[in-house]
């Protein structure tokens, strides 16, 4: 997954907690080949499609399979290389799936068009970097809905430069940047973007 480059050396301690998750994983997995969200645990496309971003196989048969859902909008930028076809019925979701405008938001503008968990409902901070490194993976960078998702990440930016689940702000109250949608932000914005940064000092802290 590509993202902004972190210019520092691997360090040992974070290599063999990496290797030992990688490992939790192979052993976690469904005899589908996809994952739950728990070990044993029925498997979903989302966090199969996690397991694939993090370099483990996607169950291509498997994943075909699924019916559309918000695990779809990251599936074009892991099986991009190795399941074209795939790939390719998934980026026709993520272009059409749309969330509802919120104009009345909060601490943000709730125009930009983005993706929700569920198409139809209010744009969220984690599905909209998916479907934006989706766009991004398929060469559609100039795409009007990754411009515009690139525009609603920039807008939800938290006052410490992390990202929240889906508000900067609510009743008032600036929120704090948290884990995982910061993450997921800093790899979609593209290389240079200037919120990137910030987002990058968030995570080290």
């Amino acid at each position: 997954m590509a993202g902004p480059e972190l210019d520092v050396a691997p360090d040992p301690g974070l290599v063999a907690a990496l290797a030992a998750t990688r490992a939790w994983l192979v052993a976690a997995r469904d005899p589908s080949g996809a994952w739950g969200y728990l070990e044993a645990s029925p498997p979903m496309l989302e966090p199969t499609v996690l397991a694939a971003a993090a370099g483990l196989p996607l169950p291509t048969d498997w994943a075909a399979a699924q019916a559309p859902s918000f695990g779809t909008l990251l599936l074009p930028a892991v099986a991009w290389d190795d399941a074209p076809d795939l790939a390719a019925r998934a980026l026709s979701h993520v272009e059409q799936a749309a969330a509802e405008e919120t104009a009345a938001a909060e601490g943000h503008d709730g125009t930009i068009p983005g993706w929700g968990w569920v198409t139809g409902t209010s744009a969220w901070v984690e599905p909209t970097a998916y479907a934006v490194l989706s766009l991004r993976r398929a060469g559609k960078a100039d795409h009007p809905r990754c411009v515009d998702g690139l525009r609603l990440l920039r807008d939800r930016q938290c006052h410490d430069g992390g990202w929240n689940y889906g508000n900067p702000v609510t009743l008032g109250t600036p929120l704090d940047g948290q884990l995982a949608p910061t993450g997921w932000a800093v790899l979609a914005l593209p290389p240079g973007d200037p919120a990137a940064p910030r987002g990058l000092e968030r995570l080290a802290a």
